[in-house]
């Protein structure tokens, strides 16, 4: 593809901008009442001595809250918040880097401008900005190890699947990702539970392979393995006395109640959340296209009536998992959850945009003009990366300042 020099630079100067925004957003953080709630008790307890007395009397997600009672422990370090919402941040683009190297591996794609790493840099942001909001997981400390990590932890067991190698390290990744899901949320550990456990039961009762990119013959180990540690986890944490004062809190409805609040549920998704998110997810998912139509090979050509067809099958699949996803929040809680416990939804819809757009430049006969429009989306990303920044900046500026002459 011609003319990717300035293409690059753009992605190159809204990756700065990106990190700009970032690291200011995590230089102006501060605790709130339940990271202070670890704080007031770490002197009296110690971080093992509460996490115990959390399981015994509030909530048995041991797991996240060790991780967070660590964290809280390091805060007499100059800035050790900051410190960890980067580190948090450098990890999940790690692995989506990795899965995404893998995946270019197995379609077997050519080396391609402007790189594979800048491009997983462009689906981090996506992931940021289609979960950035006041309820949201990346900053609020104990949301951070409960949902973020939870989210880390499984596209490290995405990883795993992607590489039919084997691999030592593997015996030590497995247990700690697993045990992490399980011990640190509920509903993010039934939905792991449920999709390994789905793709063992296509793959091996219907013999099939419901992902074209896992060599299932040399992977249905590594699932055993997991929902091991998986089921070992989550029954550690459902087993914690806590959790029955933590669940009673909640409201108590029939099940008819039940029902409405799924459907609810499913409306406030589908027919709200998601096309209001549209235009941000496609902003940073249109790389995804420019990338499909630098690697396709042969494999191009087809019709739009083709493509849809094709793409119609995974599209179901996904709105299928959105809906299980909704189920243990609707059984639960009385309505929508807040934005942190729907992460896992954010994530799925906005990894499917970027395949989506992947797919439809990979396959389909796309004029060439299309490509004039590359360096202008890149410019319009620069633009939403820095109007953002401006916009943030005196908002977090002024909470940290009126927050630190409170202290």
């Amino acid at each position: 593809m011609n003319g990717n020099y300035a293409y690059g630079i753009l992605l190159r100067i809204a990756a700065g901008l990106f990190i700009t925004l970032f690291a200011m957003l995590a230089f102006h953080n501060r605790y709130v009442i339940d990271d202070w709630d670890y704080l007031g008790n770490l002197d009296s307890r110690g971080v093992t001595g509460y996490v115990q007395y959390l399981y015994e009397s509030w909530s048995g997600r041991w797991a996240a809250y060790s991780f967070t009672g660590f964290v809280v422990s390091l805060h007499r370090v100059p800035y050790s918040l900051a410190l960890f919402n980067v580190l948090t941040l450098g990890a999940l683009y790690l692995v989506v880097y990795s899965c995404v190297q893998l995946l270019l591996i197995r379609l077997k794609a050519p080396p391609f401008a402007p790189g594979t790493g800048l491009l997983a840099g462009v689906l981090t942001m996506s992931l940021f900005f289609s979960t950035y909001s006041k309820g949201e997981t990346w900053f609020w400390l104990v949301h951070v190890c409960v949902y973020l990590w939870s989210i880390i932890m499984t596209l490290v067991l995405v990883r795993i699947l992607l590489d039919p190698r084997p691999r030592t390290a593997n015996i030590l990744l497995i247990p700690v990702a697993c045990l992490y899901i399980g011990g640190a949320g509920e509903s993010f550990a039934v939905m792991a539970m449920f999709l390994l456990a789905a793709y063992g039961y296509l793959s091996n009762a219907r013999k099939c392979n419901p992902l074209p990119m896992v060599r299932y013959i040399t992977t249905n180990g590594k699932v055993i393995f997991m929902l091991v540690f998986l089921l070992a986890g989550f029954t550690l944490t459902m087993a914690a006395p806590g959790n029955g004062n933590r669940f009673g809190m909640l409201p108590d409805v029939p099940w008819y109640d039940t029902i409405w609040i799924f459907a609810k549920s499913c409306v406030k998704i589908f027919l709200i959340r998601i096309p209001m998110g549209l235009p941000v997810l496609l902003l940073f998912s249109v790389p995804w296209l420019w990338m499909g139509l630098s690697v396709r090979g042969e494999e191009r050509g087809r019709s739009l009536k083709e493509v849809w067809g094709q793409v119609a099958r995974p599209a179901i699949a996904v709105a299928l998992v959105i809906l299980a996803a909704l189920v243990p929040t609707a059984v639960v809680m009385s309505e929508l959850g807040p934005d942190r416990a729907l992460a896992q939804v954010s994530f799925l819809v906005c990894i499917a945009m970027a395949g989506l757009c992947f797919y439809t430049g990979y396959r389909l006969k796309l004029p060439p003009a299309i490509v004039k429009l590359r360096n202008p989306m890149a410019a319009g990303m620069v633009l939403f990366i820095a109007a953002m920044l401006a916009w943030q900046y005196p908002v977090v500026s002024k909470y940290a300042s009126a927050y630190d002459a409170r202290w």
